[in-house]
């Protein structure tokens, strides 16, 4: 989590309330003996809805299991960005399961952790930080996706390059302002919210109101309605052009290392393969 960056993504999760009414006789019985039972009951909910590894390695492991099973299952498509609050419960589903591997047979786990690092270099190579690498690129595919960035640039770059004009300056202020005070870095995000939240109108309404001085009500009507949506095509160009920008060099190293893509289409169905043998072991074992 990149906590000192503007418009950092965060999921947020909550499970169902549970009572503590059975507490009160314990309570004025044994505090501490209540305080410990409703501790280990808030960390028994809190595990429910949050995703836990005993070692940092099962979390690479976690990872990369759910992003290519649940590829290869066609949950989601191969080059698709699935957000966290989606893949939270799956990832909860390995976790778990991988902490009966590690009870049954810890050698087993060793080997399959082995095999995903093959599996994860071999993404590295192909420029993959997210989704993964399809086992072919169809004609219609790529002619459609195309199509789909030909849109982007035509519609919405001069949109999004308008707004990168004519936001500069409150962008900028918000950008090096926030930083001028002694923060920790868990801080700095709130700091340049509140200053964009009190930067931006206000350059709005400088921008209107210089427009309507120089020019004509309309004229400044017209600016006071692009602003805004100028603002949010520099958003979505913005987050889009960089999915591009990996989705092309993917295609490209695809092109240029046919052999790896084979290669890793051999690792997916081996890794899909063990984990369906592993869920089925771990099924019958509940």
């Amino acid at each position: 989590m990149q906590k000192d960056l503007f418009r950092g993504r965060v999921v947020a999760t909550f499970g169902p309330a549970f009572p503590i009414d059975d507490l009160r006789e314990k309570y004025e019985k044994d505090e501490r003996a209540a305080s410990r039972i409703l501790t280990d009951r808030i960390q028994k909910h809190l595990e429910a809805v949050t995703l836990n590894v005993e070692e940092h390695e099962d979390l690479e492991l976690v990872e990369v299991a759910d992003r290519l099973y649940s590829r290869a299952k066609r949950l989601v498509g191969y080059r698709e960005r699935d957000g966290i609050g989606d893949r939270l419960p799956r990832m909860q589903v390995f976790a778990e399961g991988v902490r009966w591997l590690r009870t049954v047979d810890p050698e087993r786990l060793e080997n399959l952790k082995e095999l995903v690092r093959r599996y994860l270099r071999l993404l590295t190579l192909f420029g993959a930080s997210e989704g993964d690498v399809p086992p072919r690129y169809k004609f219609w595919m790529v002619v459609r996706y195309s199509l789909r960035q030909v849109f982007m640039l035509l519609v919405v770059f001069p949109l999004a390059f308008l707004g990168s004009v004519a936001w500069l300056v409150p962008f900028m202020l918000t950008r090096y302002v926030s930083p001028r005070f002694s923060l920790k870095k868990d801080q700095i995000a709130t700091y340049k919210f509140v200053i964009a939240m009190m930067a931006f109108p206000i350059w709005w309404i400088i921008s209107c109101v210089v427009v309507y001085v120089f020019a004509e009500l309309q004229l400044s009507l017209l600016v006071a309605a692009v602003l805004p949506v100028s603002g949010l095509a520099l958003v979505a160009w913005h987050d889009r052009q960089m999915q591009v920008r990996q989705d092309v060099l993917v295609f490209l190293r695809t092109l240029r290392y046919p052999r790896g893509q084979d290669r890793l289409a051999e690792y997916r169905r081996e890794l899909v393969q063990e984990f369906d043998q592993l869920m089925e072991a771990w099924k019958g074992n509940l």
